[in-house]
């Protein structure tokens, strides 16, 4: 076993002193003086909105490896560590030759809400005159019992020079194991040098801004909004201030901060807005956010950002519940990880028993538990893998379909506080345990002006069976035994006075998907919602309300935890495809 790192580190902050080459580097402006400082960022870039790595709590670092002649080409030395990383409280950055030795250069630093953290050394790493060839720049930190998010610039490759720390040090090529639950790892961790003394006589123009923006998912009309604006400089040079213009339900605000931001740091801006007027159920309004410099113009287009908001009116019903629909697979190494995420922000909800999780295996193969419908209803809903899901089948900041570890509880508890035009009053559910046949009858109302469609399914927790990415068997809960409906509903009839109704009927199967694993009807209950009719566009599929009742009267709908595993890292990729 390899000596773990943080370890390491420890006696260094001690007081052990940081070691330096004795010659400076020509240009180089040191911290403390007022002359504008110049830098080169070098590194990998990345954002959290566009790939984050979820870490399953406690140590973790990332390191990535650098040429010294990489290096050269910027400058002479190094005066900080940029690290994108959220979730920790704080963050311990360093260089070094060894992973496993003593640090040239570390420094700790309280982390940022925002995600980049710039950590300063106390004094630069002069690297132009030492005997080194490549060194390892990287951080630790511990995010305790949370789950957190180390950034990750995405894509489908490997790069041998990129590591975790997960009780020792891993090369990401090397992480893929059934047995410890990892997978690899496509791209790279976002950890850049600031490197300062290069000849930066010809970059007085080169400023470059980068922004990320969140808004609420959801929203009432006319109420006051919060924008939150992530604003960083990745150009070669500081600057002595930025504006930042943000645009909801069509309107279009500026403000101005004059604070210098030297190259590699970063700003957290609360925005506030209006949010548009609704006289119907809901709007979709585009919000968008624009970053530019005091001084000088934008050397790249990534300093705008859009996202959406879900504005609904404030005239409705009270929802039943929230309806989550998760798409997994016994194949998927990832989905572990993910379903514990999501049922940590479900545990931390006011009342968690109002939400409705359908877990759809949808043919991510070899998989038990695949249903056709599930297969028909993720086809519909464009999944290109596993693990993702929705939330009520609105769009949040990370599109409709999305990971679900990005889940948290505001997100839950902002659906289920929002205003709907259909309720679902009675769920009645007769069940013959002889002949196994199921009578479901559910009437409401609906004011909605378009076309519904109602959803009802049998599903059972307590499954026992294989998963990639735990250890042993795995409990499967939510899992869909038996669709009454259509894969994606049966038209509902709305009469004048607005009530609706819907029976249907179906017989209980005595095992699921391939046969292996029988049903129990005391660990089964049934769930019906009112969707949206989405088939002729998906831009507007809302799962209205819903509700949901065991089988057997007496019963109880538990809901169950999902199981810890020994995966300590979600990629938000897809990594599972259908087949």
């Amino acid at each position: 076993m390899k000596k773990h790192f943080l370890k390491a580190v420890l006696p260094v902050l001690a007081g052990v002193a940081l070691l330096f080459s004795a010659c400076e580097p020509e240009g180089y402006v040191y911290p403390g003086q007022t002359e504008v400082k110049n830098a080169i960022l070098v590194g990998n870039a990345g954002s959290i909105s566009g790939g984050g790595v979820q870490v399953a709590g406690g140590e973790f670092g990332a390191a990535t490896e650098i040429e010294k002649s990489k290096l050269e080409e910027a400058g002479g030395a190094i005066r900080a560590l940029r690290v994108e990383v959220s979730g920790a409280s704080e963050v311990t950055v360093f260089i070094s030759t060894e992973l496993d030795g003593t640090p040239l250069a570390v420094k700790t630093v309280p982390a940022t809400d925002g995600g980049w953290v710039y950590a300063e050394f106390d004094e630069p790493y002069i690297f132009k005159n030492d005997n080194v060839e490549k060194y390892y720049i990287g951080y630790t930190c511990n995010f305790g019992n949370n789950y957190g998010v180390a950034g990750f610039q995405g894509g489908q490759r490997r790069y041998a020079t990129e590591y975790a720390l997960l009780g020792e040090w891993y090369n990401c090529n090397e992480l893929y194991s059934m047995s410890q639950g990892y997978t690899n790892l496509p791209g790279r961790f976002s950890i850049q040098a600031v490197v300062d003394g290069g000849d930066y006589s010809n970059i007085t123009d080169d400023v470059d801004l980068a922004v990320q923006a969140s808004a609420p998912v959801v929203a009432e009309t006319g109420a006051t909004v919060n924008v939150l604006a992530y604003v960083s400089n990745i150009g070669k040079r500081s600057i002595p201030g930025f504006k930042v213009e943000w645009t909801v339900g069509g309107k279009t605000q500026s403000q101005t901060f004059n604070e210098e931001m030297l190259v590699g740091q970063s700003k957290l801006v609360q925005l506030t807005a209006t949010a548009p007027t609704v006289t119907g159920y809901k709007v979709v309004d585009n919000v968008s956010v624009v970053a530019t410099a005091i001084v000088g113009s934008n050397a790249s287009d990534n300093n705008e950002f859009a996202t959406i908001m879900n504005v609904y009116g404030t005239v409705g019903e009270k929802r039943n519940v929230v309806v989550i629909e998760q798409f997994t697979g016994q194949s998927c190494g990832n989905c572990p990880g993910g379903a514990s995420s999501l049922q940590k922000a479900i545990d931390a909800m006011s009342d968690p028993s109002k939400v409705i999780w359908v877990a759809h295996h949808a043919g991510y193969y070899p998989d038990d538990f695949t249903l056709s419908e599930s297969s028909t209803l993720a086809s519909w809903l464009q999944v290109g893998g596993a693990p993702m899901m929705d939330l009520n089948r609105i769009y949040t900041e990370y599109g409709m379909i999305y990971h679900p570890s990005y889940t948290t509880t505001a997100m839950l508890e902002d659906a289920l506080n929002t205003p709907t035009p259909v309720t679902m009053n009675e769920l009645d559910v007769n069940y013959d345990a002889t002949s196994k046949k199921l009578d479901v009858k559910v009437t409401g109302k609906s004011d909605y002006d378009g076309q519904i469609k109602i959803n009802v399914l049998v599903l059972q927790d307590g499954f026992e069976a294989y998963q990639n990415g735990a250890t042993g068997n795995y409990t499967h809960n939510h899992v869909p035994c038996l669709f009454l409906t259509a894969a994606l509903g049966d038209a509902l009839t709305v009469a004048e006075d607005g009530t609706y109704s819907w029976e249907g009927f179906g017989t209980v199967p005595a095992t699921v998907g391939s046969g292996s694993f029988k049903t129990v009807p005391e660990d089964m209950y049934v769930v019906a919602y009112v969707t949206i009719d989405g088939e002729v566009s998906l831009a507007n599929i809302d799962v209205l309300n819903g509700a949901k009742a065991p089988l057997i009267e007496g019963t109880e709908v538990d809901e169950p935890e999902t199981p810890e595993t020994e995966a300590k890292i979600i990629a938000p990729f897809n990594v599972c495809a259908a087949e």
